[in-house]
This record gives C-alpha cells, structure tokens and sequence, in this order.
C-alpha cells in the first residue's frame, strides 16, 4: 500500500486553534479569578477600604456627642444617643428613643447609627428637649449600607423622657463619672468575642457594625426591613458561655462576635470599652473643672484653694456637689492627699476616684487659661 507523509494544516487554521485555545483558557482563567475575587477574604479586601474608615469614624463621632454635653445644662456629659429602630415604621437618621415609663428593654439599645442626632421624646441638651446636633455625616460600609449601632445602658440615657433635673443621684444614670463606671454596674456591659470561643472584652460600652452585602435570605426592601435582614449569625464551636453556640447579632443578648467574614456572616465590628470610654471621660471632666477653675484664676490671680462653690462660685450644673454620687464628692480633700493641690502660683494638680492618671494644670498668661496635661494617658 503506498502511504502518503502527513500535510501540515495550513497555517491560518493552526492560527485558528491557538487562539481557540487562548480564549477557552482566558475565559477559565477569568472565571477562577473572579472566584477568588468573590471569596469572603477577598470581599473584605475590597470593602476595607471603605468600611474600617467608617467604623473609625463612627467611632469617634459617639464619642464626641457624648462628651460634647454642656456642662451647664442638667443632662451630664458622657450620655450616648439611642439607635435608629424601626418600631416606628422607617429609619429616617433619628435616635428613637422610649417614651414615658416604658420598661427598657436590650431591643431599644440596637439599630441603625442615629447620625441625625435626637428628636423628643428624647432627653438630651436641655430639661425635655432634644439634641439635633448631627452626629456625623450619613456613614455607610464599603458594600453602600448605613452602619449599625449597639450601646450597653450604663452609658445610654435611661431618664426615659423625664428630666435630668430633678433625678437622684444614681450612679450610672445622672453620673457618668469614672468611680460610677467601675463599680459593680447598674447593668451588663457588652461582650464580644473571637470565632474561636475566647472572649475579647466582656466590658464594651458600645459596638459599631457594618453590615456588609445582603447574604442568602436577606431582603433590604421597603422602609424598615427588620435587623435580621441586616445583622447575621455565627456560630462558635467550642468556647465557653456566652462565647459559645449561635451569636445573633440581630437580636441584643449583649453578645457579639468579631470573626472574618463567610458566606454566611459578613459584619465587621468597632467598639470601644469601658475602661477606654473611661479615659476620654476623665479627660473631658478634667476640661470642665478646668474652665471653673480658670474663671476664678483670671480674677484672683491664683489658682482657688478647693473646689467648693463657697470658693469658687458655680460648679458644674449636672453635677450635685452636695450628693455623694457626684463627681465633686468623687475629687476628695480628706484624709489626704487631696485629689485637688495648689502645688505653686501657676500649678494645680487633679485626680478624680477611677482614674489614676494625675492632670497637670499650668497657667499660660499669654491666652489666659490653663494647659492640662496628664500622667499616666490612661486611667
């Protein structure tokens, strides 16, 4: 049988195959890259840059609206605002806050970040009035959604409606004050823990959350679409209570969990504790005695020898200096040390009970008024 050597294709159909053969792959190559692309880790990549700058900045806008209370109005600084729930049918930006004597319940401490500040019947600014000053701009995580917020009720306003001014002094309601905050509390501190059980902190004042993408079962439509449509489940194998089982971070059991996102659970967390809200809050006290202190130095020439209104004139309106709760009962002048020291013309020293940090006032002629410095920077 004659055999005849083999043709080579011509040249344009090998052409024709490797190019087949490019685009087949290039499309398999795409599709493995854009797996990994839509993977948990590689979500939180792509949203990071986004959500954790919004969380800081959440962060640090509660802080400023608690501490920005004026000392000279009757609600004490150190207050944060409630939530935005959808008990009354939307999320408009607003703290919704309980209204009369309604019992508080951990619902009404979580919900979308207020960031529009207060409307009554909250308690805020004045006696019965609200607070409209806007927390921060309309925050949102790097998959567009609002941030969510949860607070523990040691350092949220529990007057529900009633006036500040004729409250009791109660520690962890009209005082927030370091010494109130340290001992045993009036109520439970948030915890949050880590995906393998441990616990993180089981003292948080309060947690920011960034919802992330809608997962499997979760419908965002309409006005107020539930938390459980926002906030998700993990489940901790192992641990120990309350770090253990299902975390719902849609319903408040005051746990949380801090753990890298799957395709069933995507919220990220900020939060600060309490000993953390402690030292902001100590320093920010400290600027209010420092601005009394101040007003009388200017006038005398000196720094006053206590505290006292019968030396000083006025004390902090929020504050009740003949109440044992208070923050001036909590700056002790007996047995010494004094926590309040003339040390020379144009020094004074300051400590208050729950904070072992030592405020350092000096006198600067030039703008009128004392620097304060501090040591240690924490409580």
């Amino acid at each position: 049988m004659k055999t005849y050597p083999a043709h080579p294709r011509p040249r344009s159909q090998r052409g024709n195959t490797i190019l087949l053969f490019l685009l087949v792959a290039g499309v398999g190559l795409m599709s493995l890259i854009l797996s990994k692309l839509n993977t948990p880790n590689n979500q939180t990549i792509r949203e990071q840059q986004g959500t954790q700058p919004a969380l800081n900045l959440a962060k640090t806008a509660l802080m400023g609206w608690a501490l920005g209370r004026d000392d000279n109005l009757p609600v004490p600084p150190g207050l944060l605002p409630y939530p935005d729930r959808n008990a009354d049918g939307n999320y408009d930006g607003f703290a919704d806050c309980p209204s009369g004597a309604a019992p508080l319940t951990n619902n009404l401490f979580l919900g979308k970040l207020a960031w529009q500040g207060e409307i009554g019947p909250c308690e805020s600014r004045d006696a019965g009035m609200p607070r409209q000053d806007s927390l921060s701009g309309e925050l949102r995580d790097g998959a567009g959604e609002r941030l969510w917020y949860v607070a523990s009720q040691n350092v949220l306003d529990d007057a529900a409606g009633g006036s500040y001014t004729n409250l009791p002094g109660t520690a962890g309601n009209r005082y927030i004050t370091p010494a109130n905050l340290k001992t045993p509390p009036l109520h439970p501190w948030l915890t949050v823990c880590n995906a393998n059980g441990q616990v993180l902190s089981n003292q948080v004042a309060f947690i920011v959350i960034a919802p992330g993408e809608a997962l499997t079962g979760q419908v965002r439509n309409g006005a107020a679409p539930a938390p459980a449509n926002y906030l998700d489940r993990y489940t901790i194998s192992g641990g120990t209570p309350p770090c253990n089982g299902v975390i719902n971070h849609a319903v408040n059991n005051l746990v949380f969990v801090n753990a890298d996102p799957t395709n069933s659970f995507n919220d990220r967390i900020a939060y600060v504790t309490r000993d953390q809200f402690i030292d902001q809050l100590a320093q920010r006290l400290t600027n209010g005695i420092r601005q009394k202190v101040d007003q009388y130095r200017a006038t005398h020439g000196s720094y006053p020898s206590n505290l006292s209104i019968a030396v000083i004139g006025s004390w902090l309106v929020w504050d009740d200096q003949s109440d044992s709760n208070g923050l001036y009962s909590q700056i002790p002048t007996t047995p010494p040390p004094s926590y309040y020291q003339v040390t020379g013309p144009n020094i004074a020293t300051l400590r208050m009970q729950g904070c072992n940090s030592i405020f350092s006032l000096t006198w600067n002629a030039a703008s009128n008024s004392s620097t304060v410095s501090r040591a240690p920077l924490n409580c």
